[in-house]
């Protein structure tokens, strides 16, 4: 199940791109090919589009459908690259040591809580 918010913006798009009066107006040729109903529909595609990219690129396939939080989504990525950062500065020889990266962030984030 997709997580709350992003559900609601999804539903948000689903109906306002289904508005009934909209689509009378196009039917009876009264909108331009420029109104700002097309942009907007478009800005909720691009919009979309981003945020099933970004949840999959964190979390694998699907994982706009399953319940991870945006604010998980990010700190995900934002470890990524950190790591990505560690790896290009030398800080982190090989890729097998960001295991121990990881295993040494949460041993500190923990004393840290205590």
């Amino acid at each position: 199940m997709t997580n709350e918010s992003i559900q609601h913006f999804f539903s948000f798009y689903e109906n306002y791109s289904n508005r009934e009066d909209m689509d009378r107006e196009i039917a009876n040729g009264n909108v331009e090919e420029d109104h700002p109903y097309f942009k907007d529909l478009e800005a909720f595609k691009t919009v979309s589009y981003f945020l099933e990219e970004v949840y999959e690129i964190a979390f694998g396939d699907d994982a706009i459908n399953r319940e991870y939080d945006p604010m998980e989504v990010l700190e995900l990525l934002k470890e990524f690259s950190d790591n990505a950062l560690k790896y290009e500065c030398g800080i982190i020889d090989t890729w097998a040591e960001f295991d121990d990266v990881a295993i040494n962030n949460v041993t500190v984030e923990a004393e840290e809580d205590d």
